[in-house]
């Protein structure tokens, strides 16, 4: 059996001077502090130096103007070590067991309802709500105003945060990396979808004739209907001129003008619309952005009237289909008949026979006249005043030949937001965007097909680095157009909204139904309430 150490032989093993001895620790603890006070500062001036570490690690001031209200309770956006945004590099771990970026949605989305930006996106590639939009960085900073790394970090290899879905239903977008040197063309005004028949060149000549053609062609105001004469008629003329003698000279704001300046009416093309009277909606033509559409009743039937005869003095409302349009042509032709024109001294009423009787020979030789006056009627609209402008299409209906649809843009850059009131004063006129549709130019326009507003390049004039210098256009001198441009705002976030949903095609930008402003959601009813409630709840149980 082994002999075990006693009590006293135990002690003796431990050296009496052992703290006279110093380990590694305790020789190099002097240093350690060193170091560590070195690291301190340096992480210290890193966080203070660069601003994306400031930002994803503390926070850098006060929030915006729009969350002050919620400053005071962070836990209103912020859950104890839960990250606010999924790049957060101080937060290490993840309290309730959630994903980060849907908890992080879940606090914004109780406000701002927002659209997903594309149906085709990879969720987990898009990030959440503060991948984007970073807030504490002072009252006045935007929410929404972003820069371009916030797009292009996808766009710029955008194929790769598509889904991978069937080869036929494969979306396809081209990369962009910034719109002054690597942007497509926009795409939607590559064709004109319209079905319409129109010639800018001769609507905006003089006379609305051709410069080499007969002079006693030209259409002067006593050939438009007397009720929109005033529409035509020259400010200066104070009546010196018989209206035989006025020739119609069509400008851009006789066709084109925008909601909120109808009421500028004619003279000009600089004139500026008085904006103080505007509904204050979230409607685009409202507020000035956008030309209101081309209305037959207010633009076309002074000089273009259905007339459904000859002579053209008696017409028919406009988009009226088969069956109304025959209705009202029976109802009047049988006016005449019962009204006794001139051309008939006798009334010739129509009256339906008891059953079992046929109708007289009176009758029936009215009715054989309304049918074929309302044939005649039909086939000089078909045949003359409707085919005039419209492409006509076999409806299928007893012979019946109808309008195609007119299928004209209201709004034409499809995929961004333009805004027709913010450049009005870089030039105030239409030929700086629209140099075709003038009958001077180069290559004035004659047909429909032909798109009439300039592109990629015409933008850039503008909006990019300031120093790009602008040469004249055909038809003006270097000193009326050449000039240093540039200077405008260029990011993407100009022209494009991200929310943009089952908008990509209204011209609003991304604003979901309705929203405002920069592609942000409105805040729903009862939605502030629900949102602090927790927070009130949890003050009252700690006090």
């Amino acid at each position: 059996m082994e002999n075990r150490l006693t009590g006293k032989q135990r002690a003796s093993r431990i050296p009496l001077d052992y703290h006279q001895h110093s380990d590694g620790i305790r020789r190099n603890r002097n240093n350690y502090t060193v170091v560590a006070v070195v690291v301190a500062i340096v992480l210290v001036a890193a966080i203070a130096v660069s601003r994306e570490l400031h930002t994803s690690s503390v926070s850098p001031g006060p929030v915006a103007r729009v969350h002050a209200s919620w400053e005071q309770d962070c836990s209103v956006c912020h859950q104890g070590f839960a990250p606010i945004h999924e790049d957060a590099q101080l937060t290490i771990l993840d309290v309730g067991g959630v994903d980060s970026t849907d908890r992080i949605k879940e606090k914004c989305t109780v406000c701002h309802k927002s659209a997903e930006h594309n149906p085709h996106q990879i969720t987990d590639a898009a990030g959440s709500c503060t991948t984007c939009h970073h807030d504490h960085r002072g009252r006045e900073a935007s929410l929404t105003v972003l820069d371009d790394r916030t797009c292009t970090r996808c766009h710029k290899q955008i194929e790769k945060h598509f889904k991978q879905i069937a080869p036929a239903a494969n979306p396809h977008s081209d990369n962009v990396t910034s719109f002054t040197t690597d942007h497509p063309e926009f795409p939607s005004l590559q064709i004109d979808p319209t079905k319409l028949k129109f010639n800018h060149k001769r609507h905006l000549s003089p006379g609305l004739r051709y410069a080499e053609e007969n002079p006693n062609l030209a259409w002067t105001l006593s050939k438009v209907a007397e009720n929109d004469r005033v529409r035509y008629r020259p400010l200066e003329n104070n009546g010196a001129q018989p209206d035989e003698q006025i020739e119609v000279t069509l400008t851009c704001i006789d066709c084109h003008v925008t909601l909120a300046g109808k009421a500028v009416g004619r003279g000009s093309e600089d004139a500026a619309p008085d904006l103080k009277n505007l509904p204050r909606n979230q409607s685009p033509l409202a507020t000035g952005a956008y030309m209101s559409p081309v209305k037959y009743e207010d633009h076309c039937r002074g000089c273009h009237p259905l007339g459904y005869d000859s002579a053209g003095k008696n017409a028919v409302p406009h988009r009226l289909e088969k069956v109304p349009l025959r209705q009202l042509l029976e109802g009047r032709f049988w006016e005449q008949q019962n009204g006794a024109p001139p051309e008939h001294k006798t009334p010739r009423p129509r009256i339906r026979p008891f059953p079992g009787q046929a109708p007289g020979q009176v009758d029936r030789e009215a009715e054989a006249t309304v049918a074929k006056q309302v044939r005649d009627a039909e086939t000089h609209l078909q045949g003359v005043a409707c085919k005039k402008c419209h492409h006509m299409q076999d409806s299928g209906l007893d012979g019946f030949v109808s309008v195609q649809p007119v299928n004209m843009p209201a709004i034409w850059l499809q995929s961004a937001e333009f805004n027709h009131m913010a450049h009005r004063g870089v030039n105030k006129r239409c030929r700086e965007c629209h140099e075709r549709a003038y009958p001077d130019s180069d290559d004035p326009s004659t047909q429909t097909s032909d798109v009439l507003i300039d592109g990629l390049d015409k933008c850039r004039e503008c909006h990019s680095p300031v120093g790009v210098s602008r040469q004249p256009s055909s038809g003006e001198t270097h000193q009326a157009r050449s000039h240093q441009t540039g200077g405008a705002d260029f990011r993407c976030v100009e022209c494009h909204r991200y929310h943009r949903g089952d908008l990509s095609t209204s011209g609003t930008g991304a604003s979901p139904a309705g929203a405002a402003g920069h592609g942000h959601g409105k805040i729903e009813q009862g939605a502030i309430e629900k949102l602090i409630a927790p927070v009130q709840e949890a003050n009252r149980a700690r006090d």
